[in-house]
């Protein structure tokens, strides 16, 4: 009896296809994708990581977005707007190479569901969208996620899956 291999594609769903050339990606299953925090991404990008690495490591090397990086790379990362929106230095996402790498946009739903951001109207919606564009290869769209009608910081506190999804709706519509 032939063995059978575990490198098959499946055939179920469509192979996602990117910009990256030659990318080693599998197309059939899960990949990691790191978030990546606007503080790791500026410290790393100016080399100026205070925390002890090992000998012969240095801060450029955690920069897994570099193609040349001797370490490891990785083509795909995430970012969110909630966290990295209004970050405008150098840093290892504005920075990268566009062609070599693909990074996802969180929309900041999360944040804006937990009170952390706030979307008070179209020119919120609007920074949004336009960071999105810029700083993204592929993004989610802003929704309001139902578990911030249970956070008190939120203005769904109390709520309905009803009114997240209205606004929600409101985002897309805006958006599109």
């Amino acid at each position: 009896m032939e063995a059978q291999s575990n490198t098959a594609v499946c055939n179920h769903y469509p192979a996602p296809e990117n910009h990256i050339a030659n990318d080693p990606t599998p197309k059939d299953q899960a990949i990691y994708v790191p978030s990546v925090s606007p503080g790791f991404a500026t410290d790393v990008y100016a080399q100026n990581w205070k925390r002890e690495l090992p000998k012969g490591v240095g801060s450029g090397d955690l920069n897994f977005l570099d193609t040349n990086n001797k370490l490891m790379g990785i083509s795909h990362a995430l970012t969110s707007a909630g966290q990295s929106m209004n970050q405008r230095n150098p840093c290892i996402i504005n920075q990268r190479d566009r062609k070599a790498t693909l990074i996802i946009g969180d929309s900041g739903g999360y944040q804006i569901s937990t009170g952390r951001m706030h979307i008070n109207g179209n020119q919120d919606r609007l920074n949004i969208l336009r960071w999105l564009e810029e700083t993204c290869d592929v993004a989610m769209t802003l929704d309001v996620p139902t578990g911030s009608r249970k956070n008190p910081g939120s203005k769904y506190y109390g709520k309905s899956n009803a009114d997240c999804l209205k606004d929600t709706i409101e985002h897309l519509d805006f958006f599109q």
